[in-house]
């Protein structure tokens, strides 16, 4: 962690030009100029504090901007598409260079963590905030923590648990087991559940009747219900899906509907950078959609999913679309509808976000949560709730081992190309190795497939990690060099 290297008061620096970010731009204009005030005035100031909560969420989409999208990349590494331009052809082919990841472990530390840390110390020791917006501001904070703390732990294992501000001590803290991430997200989630609003709130801590994305109470649940599920944890994973479930501001939607812009499918969503020079619209769609240097798409759908979409499944003539390109055919993502560009032209309209939480995925948490507990009547029910707004007919599973098959099946049509779903569910399952050894040798560039080991179902630490902190020495994941 480069931590040693941040700065006392480099939250301040940062969010003094967030207002180049859209997040910061959209939800508030900060007067005086936050950079040449003292941490300690920020958080006396329900706007300033406001503001750098604000900063961190709109510091996230760039946190996950690894090989330009989240999704992308792990759906490269797994088997979710087949590439058509050689770019990145090593992540295609599971070959992990050091330093691929650099970005979401030095990010995901300096830029969201650190910073989460210093907001919810400062608020806690402010002397004029009012108590409601502290308890929702340390609310976001811990909530953006554990959403940051579930990818690294996922991507990497055992990760540094970071809890405070201390730049000496954070510089020397090793890696922590699972389990005690897994215990700390759990506790931010649960405070998080209490501290937000069950409403969604608008940049000074109001109700908004449109905007989802500053996370509510919902949201925290959300996570919370995934969390458990990737413990195992039926009883509390099914408690908590239901929670989200049964709040009527979500609903299932149609396919053609779902990732406009605060759908009532949303349940959180990050808002892209209007400004930047690439359009207004969603990072995945920019990735997917756009044509690169060389005149070619980056990915298609693998064969695997598209055989496994069923003829009258909504969802694969709304979220696939078929390009030809130099004679070839193509099949692409297409859940976002905007690339760069669209028909020659940049749309000047933010008509979509970037998805993180949405209530499909809270109905197959739910489906997996009851069917490992033997309520197969129930996990059918939420099964064929997702069938159904797709325009199919009910699945006809009728045993555990089926159900739990028809569910793992659905979850690969319906989650494919969105935050690295597939690729932590193989994790996640123990199918792995069983998968990957079938696909990657498949994975063809220049006449050779790529190669499978284990260890490469964790990324690799960045190098320069062990130099920063030294206790990280001879910590590295297995297979990855650490110099």
């Amino acid at each position: 962690m480069k931590l040693n290297l941040i700065p006392k008061y480099s939250i301040i620096i940062l969010l003094a030009v967030c207002s180049q970010i859209v997040g910061c731009k959209k939800f508030i204009s900060i007067d005086p100029p936050i950079d040449r005030v003292t941490g300690e005035v920020v958080y006396e100031s329900a706007d300033l504090a406001t503001s750098a909560m604000t900063g961190i969420f709109a510091s996230l989409p760039g946190t996950f901007d690894v090989h330009d999208s989240f999704s992308y990349s792990t759906g490269m590494i797994s088997d979710e598409f087949t590439a058509i331009s050689p770019s990145y052809a090593s992540l295609y082919q599971n070959d992990f260079v050091v330093g691929t990841y650099n970005g979401l472990w030095t990010n995901g530390y300096s830029q969201i963590i650190f910073r989460c840390n210093s907001l919810i110390q400062g608020v806690s020791n402010a002397k004029t905030l009012a108590e409601s917006t502290k308890a929702l501001l340390i609310g976001e904070a811990k909530f953006a923590r554990a959403f940051v703390y579930f990818y690294l732990v996922n991507s990497y294992g055992d990760v540094p648990l970071v809890l405070s501000t201390d730049i000496e001590t954070n510089a020397k803290i090793s890696r922590s087991p699972k389990v005690a991430i897994y215990a700390q997200i759990v506790n931010d989630l649960k405070d998080a559940q209490v501290s937000l609003s069950p409403n969604y709130l608008n940049p000074r801590l109001e109700p908004d009747a449109v905007e989802r994305v500053r996370p509510n109470a919902a949201a925290a649940t959300a996570l919370l219900a995934r969390v458990y599920l990737y413990q195992k944890m039926w009883t509390e994973a099914e408690s908590e899906a239901t929670k989200v479930i049964n709040n009527s501001k979500f609903e299932l939607l149609d396919p053609a509907l779902i990732f406009a812009k605060n759908s009532k499918e949303t349940i959180w969503a990050l808002q892209p950078n209007k400004v930047a020079n690439d359009g207004p619209n969603t990072t995945d769609g920019k990735v997917f959609l756009t044509l690169n240097f060389s005149g070619l798409y980056r990915v298609e759908i693998s064969p695997d999913i598209l055989n496994l979409m069923e003829t009258n499944d909504s969802r694969k003539s709304n979220w696939i679309v078929i390009k030809t390109v130099l004679g070839n055919t193509y099949h692409l993502p297409f859940k976002y509808k905007y690339g760069i560009q669209e028909n020659g032209q940049t749309p000047q309209e933010q008509t979509e976000y970037n998805i993180v939480l949405r209530i499909a995925e809270q109905y197959l948490i739910r489906a997996e949560a009851r069917a490992n507990q033997n309520n197969l009547t129930g996990a059918l029910e939420d099964l064929n709730a997702i069938r159904s707004r797709s325009g199919l007919k009910n699945s006809l599973a009728n045993s555990q081992i089926e159900i739990l098959d028809a569910i793992g099946r659905e979850r690969r049509v319906e989650l494919f190309a969105e935050w690295g779903h597939r690729w932590f569910d193989l994790k996640r399952t123990g199918m792995i190795d069983e998968v990957m050894e079938k696909v990657a040798p498949l994975k063809i560039f220049d006449g050779i497939g790529g190669t499978w080991e284990s260890y490469k179902a964790l990324f690799p630490i960045p190098l320069s990690e062990f130099i920063f902190n030294q206790s990280l020495r001879g910590h590295q994941n297995p297979g990855y060099p650490e110099q």
